[in-house]
């Protein structure tokens, strides 16, 4: 089990997941029940709700902490703040919801102290790696295999295996949100039965380090995210900023403006202003994204090197105390932390 660290709170603190419409809390890594966390709500003046962690899919997906807090207001539990990734509450008027991407504090703490330097030269051109079958990441593997790129890629794909129940398959239909007609398309393309694994990969062990090769030997990493349904950020997105790479994102709409707006360089300049990452529709993100990328994919380790200063600036300003302070302000301001 991979260690979720965050700061230390002066309030009590639970991450978990809630169903609006079973009207109960759930916790699969914590195993807090319901009961328990409505025992702490009930029993402090205050307490704090992370709901930064994975959590939107399925039923879930289309939740978002205006809904849940407005849920759970309803019920009377008005004493609970609301961590987000869903960038609409960088400058949020609501004084119990605020964003601040927990995972990044968790994953600063998990590097800073890695000895780890960013490689002038790359033997691979870009990464991909898919490891939970969601829509967004069946669509991107098979996108990465429908072009003719060269054999210079990580690129990996494990199947339709039940991320919740390991020893069910999945059918396509399982796919919600995924159109029929590319369905029909994913289908006949045969992409799906490759099960396409990287050299070294781990399978379905979930491997948080930066020295994967897809991450320390490769120029440009399409980051695939927990989900494409709300800002979100988890160790895939962490991973390339502390990696020292190139970087795409068609994850979920502003992704990549949350991360101008933490402070991080995202090569605008070479990356057309990463266009895609306005568009409402997960398909035509994904599909606007890979219209760059191949306009661009015969120069990625130029742009690299070009941008090396740059680089190398988002690995130190991950690792940065500046960062962290950034990255708390809105704890800190609300007196939050201990």
């Amino acid at each position: 089990m991979i260690e979720f660290r965050v700061p230390e709170f002066k309030v009590p603190y639970f991450s978990a997941m809630y169903d609006i419409e079973q009207g109960r809390f759930f916790d699969h890594v914590e195993c807090y029940t319901h009961e328990k966390i409505l025992q702490m709500i009930n029993n402090h003046d205050t307490v704090i709700f992370n709901l930064t962690r994975d959590q939107y899919h399925g039923v879930l997906r289309n939740q978002t902490v205006k809904k849940i807090k407005y849920e759970l207001d309803r019920k009377g539990f008005n004493n609970i703040f609301y961590i987000t990734n869903e960038i609409e509450h960088i400058e949020s008027s609501d004084d119990r919801i605020f964003f601040c991407p927990i995972w990044f504090y968790s994953k600063y703490l998990d590097y800073k102290s890695n000895n780890y330097e960013i490689k002038t030269h790359r033997n691979h051109t870009l990464s991909c790696l898919n490891r939970f079958p969601f829509p967004h990441k069946v669509y991107v593997y098979f996108k990465l295999m429908s072009e003719n790129y060269d054999n210079k890629n990580l690129i990996s794909f494990y199947g339709l295996k039940d991320p919740y129940n390991l020893q069910r398959q999945m059918d396509i239909n399982d796919l919600w949100d995924i159109p029929v007609s590319i369905k029909n398309m994913i289908v006949n393309s045969g992409f799906l039965k490759e099960k396409c694994c990287v050299p070294e990969d781990n399978l379905w062990n979930n491997d948080h380090s930066i020295l994967h090769p897809a991450f320390s030997d490769t120029y440009l990493n399409i980051i695939t995210e927990s989900t494409h349904c709300t800002t979100f950020f988890t160790e895939k997105t962490c991973k390339p900023l502390c990696a020292g790479q190139l970087f795409l994102s068609p994850n979920a709409k502003n992704n990549v403006t949350a991360l101008r707006h933490l402070g991080f360089e995202v090569f605008d300049s070479e990356l057309d202003s990463h266009s895609y990452d306005s568009e409402d529709n997960f398909i035509t993100r994904i599909d606007k994204m890979f219209l760059l990328l191949s306009k661009i994919y015969t120069d990625i380790p130029d742009i690299y090197y070009k941008n090396f200063d740059k680089i190398k600036y988002n690995r130190e300003y991950f690792l940065s105390d500046k960062f962290i302070d950034n990255l708390l302000k809105p704890l800190k301001q609300r007196e939050l932390l201990a």
